[in-house]
């Protein structure tokens, strides 16, 4: 009886509503411990530190947390990490690991003052009223952030909706995304303009970067130049297939001997989501970088970046060096819809390989710069290279004023 009703259940519930039913529950049941775990108190000076939902020693939290140690404060940090995608080795030894999803990790967020994350909490999280939530987010680039379900699900846009109702700040570098936070988003909690954390590496004052080492880490010649191939993850039927990242490299060396002069190594780095997926060879003048985990670094000591519609186009506009946008998927991409329209960047844009040496070739960097400064100011970005400065600093306020 009870497998004939089990049966008939089935063919009444489609199979991605069945699984939407079990992880609520799911998540219902996890988010008991959550509460249970408040017969602990709040430790003052614990910060926990969630990267990508596990994801390993990078991004901005990476600089907030070394801008943090750098002080010598009285701070406890915990850095949640899914080990099976993660490196220890990669963490300072003074900060402490701790599984992601584990009932560790739900002792540690329920007890810490501070959370630190780049992106949204699962649906199960549980924050208390004396705690302090810094959401960083990812970046900003032409891609729409989007909450309409039909594009990115319901569940997605029920844990966005909830999540902004329990942030206490999110970071912002610029005055447009700061708008979309509001509008997009909706969110409420106090919007902090300071510039992103891991965007303080282009500045002078701020970089503690050591390119020879890096170069050496990857077996770069340090007299050759650096194009960095980096293409953003894709939604729908083409999303984990890596062949459509495949360049002619040698032509590209060509065009950018003859335009900017030189020897070249093309570094292809993908999008995180596809890390497991590589299957480009490694040769002396070819690095897939992928696996590297601070794309910040590589931005740092590359000459020229080709990317299509990734926020990495305007961290590296920080630099002034030359950006192109190779978008040979932009008229199906379009359907995702975007925030700013490709031609309206102030990055040269082609479509083929041919249309992108064609760029290279031409290549005003007079006009390009000009450009780049209009943008910039058309959007209202703040980068100064203090981000993680501004940010320890409130902080630590949270932190002595407990």
């Amino acid at each position: 009886m009870l497998v004939r009703r089990l049966l008939l259940y089935f063919k009444r519930t489609s199979f991605a509503r069945y699984c939407s039913i079990i992880y609520s529950n799911l998540c219902g049941l996890i988010a008991v411990f959550f509460y249970l775990f408040r017969i602990f108190p709040i430790d003052s000076s614990k910060i926990v530190v969630m990267n990508n939902r596990g994801n390993g020693y990078y991004d901005h939290p990476k600089y907030i947390c070394e801008e943090l140690l750098s002080r010598n404060q009285n701070v406890r940090i915990v850095w949640i990490i899914n080990p099976s995608i993660v490196n220890k080795a990669d963490f300072p030894d003074t900060i402490k690991l701790v599984r992601f999803n584990s009932l560790r990790s739900i002792y540690e967020l329920s007890t810490a003052k501070v959370w630190i994350d780049t992106t949204r909490k699962g649906l199960f999280t549980r924050k208390r009223k004396e705690q302090y939530y810094i959401q960083t987010w990812h970046g900003f680039g032409p891609k729409k952030m989007s909450v309409n379900p039909s594009k990115i699900g319901q569940s997605t846009v029920n844990g966005l909706n909830r999540e902004a109702k329990f942030m206490d700040l999110v970071l912002s570098n610029n005055s447009y995304l700061s708008y979309m936070y509001r509008t997009d988003f909706q969110f409420v909690c106090d919007i902090l303009e300071c510039g992103f954390p891991r965007n303080d590496i282009f500045f002078k004052e701020s970089t503690k970067v050591d390119v020879a080492s890096i170069k050496e880490r990857l077996s770069i010649d340090s007299e050759k130049k650096i194009v960095m191939y980096a293409p953003t993850y894709r939604i729908g039927k083409t999303a984990l297939s890596i062949e459509q990242f495949e360049i002619d490299y040698n032509e590209l060396f060509s065009s950018l001997k003859e335009r900017f002069g030189g020897d070249w190594v093309f570094l292809i780095r993908l999008h995180p989501f596809l890390r497991g997926l590589n299957k480009f060879k490694t040769q002396d003048d070819y690095i897939d970088v992928s696996t590297y985990l601070d794309m910040q670094e590589l931005l740092y000591i590359s000459d020229v970046l080709i990317t299509d519609y990734s926020s990495a186009m305007f961290d590296f506009a920080l630099t002034n060096r030359p950006c192109l946008l190779y978008t040979p998927d932009l008229d199906d991409y379009s359907k995702n819809g975007f925030c700013i329209q490709p031609d309206e960047l102030p990055f040269p844009l082609a479509t083929t390989e041919a249309e992108l040496h064609a760029q290279i070739l031409a290549f005003d960097d007079e006009k390009y710069q000009t450009n780049l400064v209009a943008s910039l100011n058309k959007y209202g970005f703040v980068e100064k290279g203090t981000a993680s400065k501004d940010v320890a600093d409130i902080i630590l306020q949270k932190i002595h004023t407990s």
